[in-house]
């Protein structure tokens, strides 16, 4: 039986049989685990905090040939501020599932685990408008897709003042090149600059910025059509966090 140690990000879990939950962990050295945690449901179980979504926890685990099973968990931080306002409770979910969406099991991914962490720890110490679009900018470099702001994506050449951002080209294009590309859309040099900084910025001081509704909606917008052209999916969570922050900006 091999047993192992590892600190984990709790992204997902469900029912499972009558008392165990099936949990889907991300863990910093092994990456992204699917685990068995027999008994949490039960009311007396040492294992049920740990086990919750965003929870940071340290666990054991006993490796299996598809699942893992958990042996033991100790809550190192379960974000208790995320749980109760429902705003920050959406975003966490929606960290969560980006990190799902992007990730492969077991496949180590260091660097996402570090910036989920540090994302719910900013979001459990408070508000910070653009936080979701800066995890979203931390994810994609983390993850190889980092849009490309420093000249055109397409000919490398220097993009003049009327900039276009392309998901397909994988950033901002020049006009010429723009013009064969269906997905071109026009994009401000003020959201530009707001991207290069989210990128330069640690995630613990994306407070210190702020942008107008216009620049934001602009910025959410095609951080969105990126990614969700290299996932090629859509996420479930957008929509629902897309109503909140529309309904908390009223």
């Amino acid at each position: 039986m091999e047993l192992y140690r590892t600190e984990v990000v709790i992204l997902r879990a469900w029912d499972l049989g009558e008392a165990d939950k099936l949990v889907r962990m991300l863990s910093r050295e092994h990456g992204k685990l699917p685990v068995v945690a027999k008994g949490v449901r039960r009311p007396r179980s040492r294992m049920a905090a740990a086990v919750l979504p965003f929870t940071h926890a340290e666990v054991l685990l006993y490796r299996g040939r598809t699942l893992e099973r958990l042996r033991q968990a100790q809550v190192l931080d379960s974000f208790q501020a995320i749980h109760g306002e429902l705003v920050r409770l959406a975003q966490a979910t929606y960290f969560c599932q980006l990190v799902d969406e992007f990730t492969e099991e077991r496949a180590p991914v260091p660097e996402v685990y570090h910036v989920l962490l540090e994302a719910l720890r900013q979001l459990a110490r408070g508000a910070a408008p653009l936080l979701p679009r800066a995890f979203e900018m931390k994810l994609l470099t983390a993850t190889g897709y980092q849009p490309q702001l420093d000249g055109c994506a397409v000919c490398a050449r220097a993009v003049a003042r009327k900039a276009r951002f392309s998901a397909s080209a994988g950033g901002l294009v020049c006009e010429s090149c723009a013009a064969s590309l269906e997905d071109a859309e026009p994009v401000s040099l003020g959201t530009v600059r707001i991207m290069q900084r989210l990128l330069a910025l640690p995630l613990d001081r994306v407070q210190t910025l702020a942008a107008a509704r216009p620049m934001d909606q602009e910025l959410k917008r095609h951080l969105r059509r990126h990614l969700l052209y290299r996932l090629d999916k859509n996420v479930a969570s957008f929509q629902f966090l897309d109503m909140l922050e529309g309904w908390t900006s009223v």
